[in-house]
């Protein structure tokens, strides 16, 4: 009779954690000790002792593959390499590795011939490869070697081309030989759009030019389908060619499958946080009006504090290149300054250039704004210069963003600096500067990402020039939700007598945040915030800190957050503690 279950059970005990404390080089090769740090990531400790190198399987298996391919890229036919813990420090943390590489026979580049070769010139060849006669022979690079020059071909109408390498040794070279069938030489037929039934065929034209007589360019027609599913208006886009290889001239003529993606959308929703109450929110658009893949939208928000409508049109690409392009309309009302109210409208043009998957944009903007102060209080005008101002203003933004996922972040850094000049010369009443950064960072403390420790630093400063006002938009203000969570909305920094928030010139935040997954879709947090906003730039600046716990649970558009912010240092008259209710995490 077999028992219907087995129970296993497991005595796991961490034992002690190693470092790499030295490494000794032995063995025949090319290779240098202070090499292996870079080359293989057999490092001794860095930064003052603080960085350590730990010597796990994976890491001493990395450590071996990486060394022998070193040697293969430096012409070296059989390399070997072993690394391993010298035995005799086994019982010590800091350990002794001991790597032995033998690097064997090195074989270089005799001669490099050309072979068949009739339509393209062989220094044309010869530079387009990458191989240099004497250098290092490696069978990789000769692989190289040949899909390079036969993208070269391709540019050139030569889309049947066929290309092998054949070598024969010589001593301790080898010789080289490029043996190249290289096929008709197209020239590009016509281009015939199929299915595309509200975007017009001359937007598509436009997108990459592809002139017909011109050689048939298969990298051109990537082009082309790349930058067409860049625009957003396209679901598929299929390339079919047919070639007339018996032609007096041969050509190919391109067929290019089109299936459009609906391009309409209309989203509404709610959002509240303490700061600003419960706000509806509107948003309608289509990304393909007129058929010219331009991306219109109106939105509104309407609160108990603030509304705003604005409306934009703008265009994923300029002529083909990957800039964006958007002019928006806007116009607001806030009422959640303590001491006015603020009427703004604005208009601005923007260009925006992305890189590496999104994760690096550039942004320019021209923004021309008017802000109407409204119910102004006497003891704010009594303190600081608030009035109706008219501004023109050009903003460069560079963002750099590696994080994992933007709303649910368990690892990665995020950095922005946005630099405002407002001038005389751009249409603007107050002449004024303001520069911003904003640097986060994230770790997660497990491999589920159940822990992530998180930090943020933000800080700002605003300069006027002359007899300038700086406009009641652009002044620094902390507290609340997002920012000094110890605080009420507004009200860490200057204040009247009244109690009404002043706003600064500058400001310094600095976040601290543990969070923990609890159970399901519930999270809690630890954080500690510390930061103030100053009339101007201090020699010693005093950051009022707080510090607290918050309960999240994840929701379809991001976290519903709880937060209770305790002030560590408040003056008279401030609570003790603030509840902070939000979307969004604070950083």
């Amino acid at each position: 009779d077999k028992p219907r279950s087995i129970v296993a059970e497991i005595d796991a005990q961490k034992g002690l954690r190693r470092y790499i404390g030295e490494v000794e080089l032995m063995g025949k090769s090319p290779l240098e000790e202070d090499d292996l740090g870079s080359i293989a990531g057999l490092h001794t400790p860095r930064l003052m002792g603080l960085w350590k190198t730990r010597p796990g399987p994976r890491a001493i298996e990395d450590a071996e593959k990486a060394l022998i391919t070193h040697l293969e890229n430096l012409g070296y036919t059989r390399p070997s390499c072993s690394v391993e813990i010298d035995p005799e420090t086994l019982a010590k943390e800091a350990v002794k590795v001991n790597v032995e590489a033998r690097a064997g026979a090195q074989r270089l580049i005799g001669s490099i011939a050309f072979e068949g070769n009739t339509g393209l010139d062989e220094v044309l060849l010869l530079e387009q490869s990458g191989l240099i006669e004497g250098g290092p022979f490696v069978r990789r690079e000769i692989k190289e070697a040949i899909t390079a020059m036969t993208r070269l071909y391709w540019k050139n109408g030569y889309s049947d081309v066929s290309m092998q390498a054949k070598t024969r040794r010589k001593g301790g070279e080898m010789d080289v030989v490029f043996v190249i069938n290289e096929g008709p030489a197209y020239k590009q037929g016509p281009l015939i759009l199929n299915g595309n039934v509200k975007t017009r065929s001359s937007l598509i034209y436009r997108l990459k030019r592809i002139a017909a007589g011109g050689p048939f360019d298969l990298e051109q027609l990537g082009e082309l389908q790349e930058a067409m599913y860049r625009t957003g208006v396209f679901e598929s886009v299929s390339i079919r060619t047919e070639k007339h290889a018996s032609a007096d001239s041969p050509y190919q003529t391109v067929v290019l499958d089109i299936v459009e993606r609906s391009t309409g959308s209309f989203e509404t929703g709610i959002d509240f946080n303490t700061d600003r109450g419960i706000e509806g929110v509107l948003e309608i658009g289509d990304r393909n009006l007129l058929g010219q893949a331009l991306h219109g939208k109106i939105s509104g928000i309407f609160g108990q504090e603030r509304w705003l409508v604005s409306g934009s049109l703008g265009r994923p690409l300029f002529f083909g290149y990957p800039l964006e392009n958007r002019l928006r309309a806007a116009v607001s009302d806030d009422r959640t300054n303590s001491g006015y109210n603020l009427r703004t409208y604005e208009v601005e043009l923007s260009t925006i250039r992305r890189w590496d998957d999104d994760d690096i944009s550039l942004t320019l903007t021209y923004a021309y704004e008017r802000e109407d102060v409204r119910d102004l209080d006497p003891d704010v005008a009594d303190e600081i210069d608030i009035e109706d101002t008219r501004t023109g203003s050009l903003t460069p933004v560079l963002t750099l963003d590696k994080r994992d996922d933007p709303f649910r972040t368990t690892r990665g850094w995020f950095y922005q600096t946005r630099f405002k000049g407002s001038f005389d010369q751009l249409g603007s009443e107050e002449e004024f500067l303001r520069w911003d950064h904003d640097f986060r960072l994230f770790w997660p403390l497990d491999e589920d990402g159940d822990y992530v420790l998180g930090g943020a630093v933000r800080m700002g400063r605003g300069w006027v020039m002359g007899d300038s006002v700086m406009p009641a938009g652009e002044r620094y203000f902390l507290g609340g939700a997002g920012t000094n969570r110890g605080f009420e909305h507004k009200e860490c920094g200057p204040m009247t007598e009244d109690g009404d928030p002043l706003g600064g010139l500058s400001y310094l935040l600095a976040n601290l945040e543990l969070r923990m997954h609890i159970s399901g879709r519930f999270h809690g947090a630890l954080f500690v915030d510390a930061g103030n906003v100053f009339a101007d730039t201090p020699d010693s600046p005093y950051l009022r800190p707080s510090a607290g716990l918050g309960v999240r649970y994840e929701t379809p558009i991001g976290p519903f957050r709880v937060d209770m912010g305790f002030n560590l240092d408040p003056d008279p008259g401030e609570p003790d503690y603030v509840l902070q209710i939000a979307f969004g995490h604070a950083f």
